[in-house]
Order: structure tokens, then C-alpha cells, then sequence
């Protein structure tokens, strides 16, 4: 009996690209808006595995020059932002019995290890580019990373829409709450359209 519907979406692999999709597609979106460059689904930006990566962080790529990044863009000042955004279940029978077994959890600690892996998987980043990692968790939770560029995205959102490198600040929450809005509206839209499926 699934009454939630968690474990059909666990198991719906079609499911996690479209969501991932979604989350990166508002992204991009936001990104354009900010007035920066964006591409997607970029490869080449990445040599060999560096000798000294583990091979759990290699996942299940077997070169690392066909590491690809989910956004890659530029602003005006040719500052360059690697975003990668993933999706985590909080809820999986593995994260409830870490969560029960510890004594203090943080609230998007599954976030944060999914930032965690995305670090470790791109610590090459070539010079010029700043890596981006945001865990999100099925629920809209942000790990600690993803927080702090979504406030950059808001601030830059904010500077673009009015046309001053120093918005008010009321401006720059109001700009950083409608990052976290669509994004979440995102994410939930796709979530609710599988399980509808």
C-alpha cells in the first residue's frame, strides 16, 4: 500500500529525469531573466579523473572527460557559474533510520550530502567557473549550498530588474523568495503530474 505515492516516484526513473528537468529548466529560465548566458547539458569542460578522486565520487561514469554539467553560465564580467541541482528523498528507508539514529539532524541534511557528492564529483572545476552544487529534497528542502546561490540569483535578479548593482533590500528578498516559489513550483508540478500519470 503506497497511500503517499513515495515509492511509486522512487521507483519512476523516467519520473526523476523529468522532475530534474524541471528544476533545471527554472533555473536556466532565472538565469536569462539575471541577463547571463546560459547552456545546458554541457560536456568537454571536464579532463580525466583526477588520480586522487575515489571512485565512489566517480559514480557511474567511467571517463571523466564525459562529465557533463547541468547549466553552465556567464555574466557580464565573463564569471563563470557550473550549476548542477539534484533531487533527494529524505523519506528513503535509509535516510529515516539515519535520521532516527542520530542524535541532532539537521533539517536538509540529505540536501547537503547530495551538495557533498557533487563536490566531490567536479572537484576539478576549471579555472573561471564556480561550481554551484543545489540539493533539493522531494519536500523543497535546499542544503546549505544551494541556499546561499539562491540568494545570489535573487540578488542578481533583483540588480537586473532594477537597473542598480545596490537593490533595496526588500527587493532582494522578494527577488531570492520568487527563486525558492518557482523552483518549488517546479519541482512539485512535476512530481504530481507522474503521480497523476
Amino acid at each position: 500500500d503506497d497511500d503517499t505515492g513515495r515509492a511509486r516516484l522512487r521507483g519512476d526513473s523516467a519520473g526523476k529525469t523529468l522532475r530534474h528537468t524541471a528544476v533545471v529548466d527554472s533555473i536556466g529560465d532565472m538565469e536569462k531573466e539575471a541577463g547571463r548566458s546560459v547552456w545546458t547539458e554541457v560536456s568537454g569542460l571536464f579532463g580525466p579523473f583526477p588520480d586522487s578522486m575515489p571512485a565512489a565520487a566517480r559514480g557511474r561514469v567511467a571517463d571523466g572527460t564525459l562529465r557533463r554539467i547541468d547549466l553552465v553560465t556567464m555574466d557580464h564580467n565573463l564569471r563563470g557559474r557550473l550549476i548542477d541541482p539534484t533531487v533527494a528523498d529524505p523519506a528513503t528507508p535509509a535516510a529515516v533510520q539515519a535520521a532516527a539514529s542520530a542524535s541532532r539532524v539537521e533539517p536538509n541534511h540529505v540536501a547537503d550530502e547530495a551538495e557533498a557528492e557533487k563536490e566531490a564529483h567536479y572537484p576539478d572545476t576549471p579555472p573561471g567557473f564556480e561550481l554551484r552544487p543545489v540539493g533539493l529534497t522531494t519536500q523543497m528542502g535546499v542544503g546549505t549550498r544551494g541556499r546561499q546561490y539562491f540568494a545570489e540569483l535573487g540578488l542578481a535578479l533583483a540588480r537586473r530588474r532594477n537597473a542598480t548593482e545596490t537593490p533595496r533590500s526588500r527587493q532582494v528578498t522578494a527577488a531570492t523568495r520568487e527563486v525558492y516559489a518557482r523552483v518549488g513550483v517546479a519541482l512539485m508540478r512535476a512530481q504530481a503530474d507522474r503521480l497523476a500519470a
